[in-house]
């Protein structure tokens, strides 16, 4: 990327809006491809393969021991899966007692109150998420799963982060014996037969303090490390192949730098780790969060019981950190200590699940004790196998000093170089993950971007959706992909992922065209115009024609394109959670409002405000999207001036967009309703300070569209007007707007085609694209959108037969059914 310091990325102009992003654009432009060509997939290499991991129950394979199936054919480094056996009984696994016979009916579909923080206990745990193969759910006002919808880096406070986790799923302690694989049988009853080598004697670790022969917590720091080491130097260690390293060793003096942010934690105990995975920290110091391959907390056993919920997210917070500083990592485990009692933590992108405490001095006489579970604990989360600590092997780096360097990416067999060490990628722990990779063929040289990503299991692919718009101009091209490169419930218990509100997320992989940086990069006041118009006109182009709804517009998803080429000069990116009006059209109406905070609709805003009372919100439609290209342009003209630098905090068109990327999306809907309100001046002051800095030409195109939104929004507020007062919103309500798509585009794209020709630059003249993606109303549908037999719920495809009235500059805006005093501003 560029290095100008005035980059939005390197001033990290998202942190100051409070606003969201997911990722950021790399590379350069470059020219339009075949369509997304037919897979052919070799049956000889698409199958699962025998793996070679260690048996434990019933037919239990290990999560790191057998090959994935691949949608395209295996990987040349395979990737890897686990088999479950939905049938198996634990009471048959060799590492259970008879005492470990517990209620296999106890839920744990939310996190129970000794384990949730005191100011979380008021509300219960938001985000339950379900596979769309279930009746779709409508979230809580968030954006964790949503492209963007977090700052950049997103926040590391404590109980943002469990109400980020949503559910949170506490098993049974049979379970250890289904995540914690390591060591063999063999390696324990050999341990156990030499009298655990002097290690454990009169009921006790050697060394570790019982309650009250020691002080502070700080006591225990020293004597755990002491037996750590010495567990792996009889089951780790031996194993470690060369240039591979684990060692357990107290960091609390230390500061571990938070990944894009001025803040540091100092974990009591890690794993210090050397491998193909890991590297020095960039800050120069001895460790860090990219060179350790577990964290470890210290706590007063007295204080196990009572502080479970600030345990919680103080592990939230190391964990979202590792996944942060090592990015091909897709899970993390923390183990928590005192001097009597082991608990784990495990994360991964559906959220967490915390194992219950083990007492791990008792069981020694059994191999099916506490003490046995203890160490295959501890082995587990020191493994020197990195598949078995959550990594994609997939990716691979030569590692020279502590650094990472000739960075390898395989994907469908091909072998990739990796043009940046570091991927450009999400901080999250639950949710997407989205991770871009900046990779050059290694035999054609050429350049593409290769995108991971977390689906929910049951969503239309992003390969699918990819392929309906192949050809399309203005929107990205797909090369190849890969499904089913891993899932979030191989790497749980049985428990877990039989539990309500569990939502098992899919890994894929996407080599997709190369293209320039985002449209905030701009050389010019031509290059920006054209570079937004050309993804209008993109966008249309995936409506009309593939009937693809992108939803989630942001100055993110508009890359730059090539200046001269006109409908390549702005590129539409990221069709993560687009919808396939031929497919999913029902789902568009209970599912969650996407989209960033900053460029949401006001529309939507008020639906995630009103969800509660105002039933099933209107599906989200063109014209939401459309509104969202225009806070494109509030966010780069309101908060840049020309030379890319930013305006000062005190500048008025600064002032303007002040609380637009509210989280709370009623905070967020006023901040933005008033630039279109005739009673107060915000819509003057921004064109005001658009015209003083950009010139008349960009004030006048702010000033048309500015009217045009206002009228959209006046609309669909007389029609909400027009339902009586307690009835829920039907889904067909605007049918009527919806239906004028063709003008809707050809009005927006005027403005900027006037914009260009002012500005010098080349336009296409009149614009127009087929649509059939909104079939118009049948004869016998009534006033609010469906047929008198219909379901409301499956009245979405149904439209109103009155005709759309014209809105004035002048008119009331009012998007939600309560009376305001809104309207559109022209300025």
């Amino acid at each position: 990327m560029a290095s100008n310091p005035h980059h939005s990325d390197e001033l990290d102009v998202d942190m100051l809006l409070d606003e969201g992003s997911e990722v950021d654009s790399v590379g350069t432009g470059s020219s339009p491809r075949p369509p997304f060509p037919a897979l052919n997939i070799d049956p000889d290499t698409s199958d699962d393969e025998e793996g070679g991991g260690e048996i434990i129950g019933r037919g239990i394979s290990a999560a790191h021991a057998t090959p994935y199936k691949n949608a395209t054919g295996s990987l040349a480094e395979p990737a890897r899966s686990v088999t479950f056996d939905p049938a198996s009984e634990d009471v048959d696994d060799p590492w259970l007692s008879r005492d470990d016979a517990v209620d296999r009916s106890a839920k744990a579909s939310t996190l129970p109150n000794d384990i949730r923080p005191n100011e979380l206990r008021k509300s219960s745990v938001k985000c339950a998420e379900r596979s769309v193969k279930q009746t779709p759910v409508r979230k809580a006002a968030t954006t964790a799963d949503i492209p963007h919808g977090r700052s950049s880096p997103a926040p590391s406070r404590g109980p943002e982060l469990v109400e980020e986790l949503g559910t949170v799923f506490v098993a049974p302690k049979i379970h250890y014996a289904r995540t914690c694989l390591l060591p063999t049988l063999a390696a324990l009853e050999t341990f156990k037969a030499r009298d655990c080598y002097g290690l454990h004697a009169n009921g006790r670790w050697v060394g570790i303090p019982a309650q009250g022969d020691y002080d502070f917590e700080k006591d225990l720091y020293t004597p755990t490390v002491t037996l750590l080491n010495k567990i792996l130097d009889k089951f780790v260690r031996p194993s470690c192949p060369n240039g591979v390293e684990r060692k357990v060793v107290e960091s609390h003096a230390g500061r571990f730098q938070h990944k894009g942010e001025d803040k540091y934690t100092l974990p009591d105990i890690v794993v210090e780790a050397r491998g193909p995975s890991f590297e020095k920290p960039a800050n120069g110091s001895k460790l860090g969060y990219s060179n350790v391959a577990a964290i470890i907390e210290m706590k007063r056993e007295r204080d196990m019981g009572k502080k479970d919920g600030a345990h919680l997210e103080q592990m939230s917070i190391s964990a979202r950190q590792v996944l942060a500083h090592q990015p091909n990592r897709h899970f993390i485990r923390c183990v928590l200590l005192s001097e009597e009692t082991c608990r784990l933590f495990h994360f991964d992108r559906s959220g967490a699940e915390i194992f219950p405490s083990i007492s791990f001095h008792t069981g020694a006489h059994s191999l099916q004790g506490d003490l046995y579970r203890f160490i295959r604990v501890i082995v587990t989360v020191c493994s020197p196998d990195e598949k078995v600590l959550g990594f994609d092997t997939s990716i691979q780096w030569d590692i020279v000093k502590g650094i990472k360097t000739n960075g390898r990416l395989y994907a469908n067999g091909r072998e990739y170089f990796l043009l940046k060490q570091n991927p450009v990628s999400v901080q999250v722990i639950k949710g997407r993950a989205t991770t871009l990779w900046s990779v050059e063929d290694r035999v054609t040289k050429t350049r593409f971007i290769v995108k991971d990503s977390w689906a929910p299991e049951g969503r239309t692919g992003e390969h699918d959706l990819l392929r309906k718009a192949a050809g399309l101009i203005g929107v990205c091209q797909g090369v190849s992909f890969e499904t089913g490169r891993g899932e979030t419930k191989e790497y749980r218990s049985f428990f877990s992922i039989r539990s309500t509100g569990f939502c098992n997320r899919i890994a894929s992989r996407i080599v997709m065209e190369e293209y320039g940086e985002q449209i905030q990069h701009f050389a010019s006041k031509l290059q920006l115009v054209a570079g937004i118009r050309d993804a209008i006109a993109g966008h249309a182009r995936l409506l009309g024609k593939a009937k693809i709804l992108h939803r989630d517009i942001s100055n993110k998803n508009i890359l730059l394109g090539k200046l001269d080429t006109v409908g390549y000069r702005g590129i539409l990116i990221d069709l993560n959670v687009a919808i396939d009006l031929d497919e999913d059209r029902q789902h568009t109406v209970k599912e969650a409002r996407t989209g960033s905070r900053f460029f949401q609709s006001i529309t939507i805003l008020d639906s995630l405000h009103h969800l509660a009372a105002a039933g099933d919100p209107p599906p989200h439609d063109h014209t939401d999207d459309l509104e969202s290209f225009f806070y494109v342009l509030c966010y780069i003209l309101l908060l840049f001036l020309p030379n890319k630098d930013l305006r000062s905090e005190s500048d008025p068109g600064r002032m303007v967009i002040r609380g637009w990327a509210s989280e709370d999306p009623e905070t967020a809907s006023n901040a933005k309703s008033a630039i279109f309100e005739i009673r107060r001046p915000h819509g003057k002051v921004a064109i005001d300070a658009i015209r003083a800095s950009w010139g008349e030409t960009c004030a006048t195109l702010f000033e048309k569209y500015l009217s045009w939104v206002g009228g959209i929004q006046e609309q669909k507020g007389r029609l909400l007007r027009q339902l009586p007062a307690n009835e829920s919103i039907p889904q067909g309500i605007f049918v009527p707007i919806i239906e004028n798509a063709v003008d809707h585009y050809a009005t927006v794209l005027g403005f900027f085609e006037d914009a260009i020709d002012a500005l010098g630059g080349v336009t296409e003249g009149p614009w127009k694209v087929a649509f059939d993606a909104f079939p118009r109303p049948s004869a016998n549908e009534d006033k609010r959108g469906r047929s008198p037999s219909e379901d409301p719920e499956d009245a979405e495809n149904s439209s109103p037969q009155a005709a759309p009235r014209q809105s004035t500059p002048d008119s009331p805006r009012i998007p939600s059914r309560k009376k305001r005093t809104r309207g559109s501003k022209s300025g």
